[in-house]
């Protein structure tokens, strides 16, 4: 009708929606107002990885969780959290000589992810590897990812201590 209407105030996080033409509007919380579940995972120490052998990190060092769903080096998606994730590692190693690679890559539901791996080659002898790997991944429930890594140096050597990190995020859809 046209004639000013009072809305009742809202609450932190709320947003203010249509009732339709003619109805008072309202606030309301949006089904997905955060990106959870969220965490935030590194490695403290160093951890050996063998020669030409795909490797899961194992992440000893939880910063974030906020849904409780990162466990056992894996994060896993809850009951009623499927839905598009975007994830990111990476990590540093020595003492990679030339035309060595180091391979990161997110494992699904326990198999690798080939649209969600990356090479590195050295150049050089000596060179510090940083690969880093970033995915969009559409999970459904129970399904988990994990970081893996593999090198070929022809000897073991060591992901690099306080410079290796795994996070991800439920996108809002």
């Amino acid at each position: 009708s046209g004639n000013p209407v009072a809305v009742a105030t809202g609450s932190d996080g709320q947003v203010l929606t249509s009732a339709g033409a003619g109805a008072v509007p309202s606030f309301e919380t949006p089904a997905s107002a955060a990106n959870t579940p969220a965490f935030l995972v590194t490695r403290s120490s160093a951890q050996t990885i063998s020669n030409n052998t795909w490797t899961k990190v194992d992440w000893n060092n939880e910063i974030v969780d906020t849904n409780t769903a990162f466990a056992s080096g894996k994060f896993v998606v809850a009951s009623g959290a499927a839905g598009l994730y975007w994830f990111n590692a990476t990590m540093s190693m020595s003492s990679i000589t030339a035309d060595d690679k180091v391979d990161l890559a997110f494992y699904v539901n326990g198999g690798r992810n080939e649209s969600a791996r990356f090479n590195n080659y050295a150049s050089a002898d000596g060179q510090e590897s940083h690969p880093g790997v970033t995915a969009t991944l559409n999970l459904a429930e129970a399904d988990y990812v994990e970081v893996y890594v593999v090198q070929n140096t022809g000897g073991n050597i060591d992901v690099n201590a306080n410079q290796a990190q795994f996070s991800g995020f439920k996108l809002i859809t």
